[in-house]
């Protein structure tokens, strides 16, 4: 049973007053990229989970319930900041006590990596500059702008996976380009690997090379492998406008956006569009 921050007979007041600053929502985003995506969480909901970190100092992840997850309790300040009810949201954290043994040097990355700024549905893509082979360059989301876009960050050439990954976006190369759909990759690999990996597999679309992946996660929030230093596996779907319309955030060698997947949901968006 959740434990209540504070008594209702304080809670209450709290909210009702709280609730008169917000605007009256709709239980589905009738603007979000997803037609189908679930109802919003209830206001109220976020407002009791936020007096529990305010009250107990416990994480987003460690009061996310099935009514709440910690993604929603984590954005949903951001959007009452936005509409001026709050000034900030800064709670305090209380340090949480590591088990004998532990790692300490896994603890910083982890915190960085959670606090840094995940792409969502609806933002806009970041502008990110990719190196080609040859020496040319190519700046998405400017290069996918017009059609649907993809965009994959691969953790390199010895990667199984992601070669597994690259062949199935080229073999869907010509069923993707009738849906307007671009394709773009990058990884930390130097202009020789990647190269290397074009020929191997036939790649016609473009491959970026030597991507700062510090500079690329802080920009996008994917995840990093520090030693060697590359990007894990991320994929974005980008509408014609270089918003986000879906993100695949990978810490590991599964988990990745497959071109069956991005053919469906771009029909299913523009069936809808017109619709």
């Amino acid at each position: 049973m959740p434990v209540p921050a504070v008594p209702s007979w304080l809670s209450d007041p709290l909210w009702d007053q709280f609730a008169a600053l917000l605007p009256v929502r709709p239980a589905i985003d009738p603007t979000h990229p997803l037609v189908c995506h679930r109802p919003r969480v209830a206001d109220r909901i976020v407002f009791d989970k936020l007096l529990q970190v305010l009250r107990f100092g416990w994480s987003y992840e460690g009061i996310a319930d099935t009514t709440c997850s910690a993604t929603t309790i984590r954005n949903r300040p951001d959007e009452w900041i936005q509409l001026g009810v709050f000034a900030q949201w800064r709670p305090r954290r209380r340090p949480v006590p590591m088990p004998a043994g532990h790692n300490a040097r896994i603890e910083p990355r982890n915190k960085e990596i959670r606090e840094m700024s995940l792409l969502r549905p609806g933002d806009q893509f970041p502008a990110l500059t990719l190196s080609l082979p040859g020496g040319e360059t190519l700046q998405v989301p400017d290069a996918l702008a017009g059609g649907f876009g993809v965009l994959l960050f691969y953790r390199g050439s010895w990667c199984p996976y992601c070669k597994t990954q690259l062949r199935a976006f080229q073999r869907s190369l010509e069923k993707l380009a009738e849906l307007d759909i671009k394709v773009v990759a990058v990884s930390v690999d130097d202009e020789a690997a990647t190269k290397e990996t074009i020929a191997q597999h036939g790649l016609e679309f473009p491959l970026g090379h030597s991507a700062d992946a510090t500079a690329f996660a802080e920009a996008t929030g994917a995840f990093v492998n520090e030693d060697p230093k590359y990007l894990q596996s991320t994929g974005f779907v980008l509408d014609p406008h270089g918003k986000v319309v879906v993100s695949v955030y990978s810490s590991g060698a599964i988990g990745r956006l497959v071109p069956e997947d991005v053919a469906g949901l771009v029909r299913y968006l523009r069936e809808h569009q017109a619709a």
